[in-house]
């Protein structure tokens, strides 16, 4: 997951941005080997309601279920970074002299 702080023009707030950078959305499954996958641009909603009928001990267990009632509060569907409307990402400069590699 990337995560970018975006500032306003105003400087008074901070919008923050998370973004998917892999092919899908994997999230925890039953096993290692059977996560559960789903396309960018799903609900959070949606997904909730179905890992929920899958197995609400287990998901609520492994705290899924709540991230994705966080989620749902900040916005609707995971969203991947190749799609964002996001221009410019801004990373800090490191001068050569800081390089582990010297």
């Amino acid at each position: 997951m990337l995560r970018v702080i975006l500032t306003q023009s105003c400087g008074a707030h901070l919008q923050v941005a998370s973004y998917g950078v892999g092919g899908h959305v994997k999230l925890p499954g039953p096993t290692q080997k059977q996560p559960n996958v789903y396309e960018f641009g799903t609900p959070y909603e949606f997904i909730h309601n179905q890992l929920k009928d899958k197995d609400e001990a287990l998901y609520t267990r492994n705290g899924l279920l709540k991230m994705l009632q966080r989620n749902m509060a900040v916005k609707t569907a995971p969203e991947k970074w190749q799609y964002s409307r996001c221009a410019v990402l801004q990373l800090p400069r490191v001068p050569p002299s800081a390089h582990a590699c010297q």
